[in-house]
């Protein structure tokens, strides 16, 4: 079974070898799509890790003159673990700004304000798990690869717009970078 209890329902065992009450280790050097070679379960081994998702897909929620509303649904496997967001927002210099996630929450939404009227912004969002490092005794945080999308905001007056309008498919525009998980630390 899984770590979390969930039975292990894989049938791809290198040459078949596993025997009841072995554990299982991934191996990436065998060919085709027989990975898991049975071990024994006092042997160690590297363990698979699964790292943090960026949002995918970020709605805009409504844009100002001086400001910018995103939206996103946050994946279940993020709902599980603590973590963090970092919004960078880039026009000739580029600003990071940190929201952290609140527990149990199935939906992030933020503001960013103090933009520029008639600019165009190159936004870039990725999640962080900061987890401790039992090698050097610090942290280590892992972030994954961010998701980019880019912003207009408006040319009038923040009180000449209703700002609760919402946008439509063909006014919001997101490129999204695939998903991937690095580390830094």
């Amino acid at each position: 079974m899984w770590v979390n209890g969930q039975e292990l329902s894989y049938d791809h065992w290198y040459k078949r070898n596993y025997k009841e009450g072995n554990c299982a280790s991934l191996e990436s050097i065998f060919k085709k799509d027989e990975k898991l070679l049975a071990r024994c379960c006092d042997e160690l081994h590297m363990f698979v890790c699964h790292g943090p998702v960026s949002p995918q897909p970020v709605m805009i929620d409504s844009v100002g003159s001086g400001h910018v509303t995103l939206s996103w649904n946050v994946s279940a496997f993020m709902q599980m673990i603590p973590h963090s967001y970092n919004v960078t927002t880039c026009t000739n210099t580029c600003e990071t700004l940190f929201y952290p996630y609140t527990d149990g929450s199935v939906f992030m939404n933020i503001s960013i304000s103090n933009l520029t009227s008639a600019t165009e912004y190159f936004m870039e969002i990725s999640a962080f798990v900061v987890r401790p490092d039992s090698f050097t005794g610090g942290n280590t945080t892992l972030q994954s690869y961010p998701t980019a999308l880019h912003v207009q905001t408006d040319e009038f007056k923040e009180s000449d717009r209703d700002t609760s309008e919402e946008l439509s498919t063909e006014d919001t525009i997101i490129d999204l970078i695939p998903e991937r998980t690095r580390a830094i630390g």
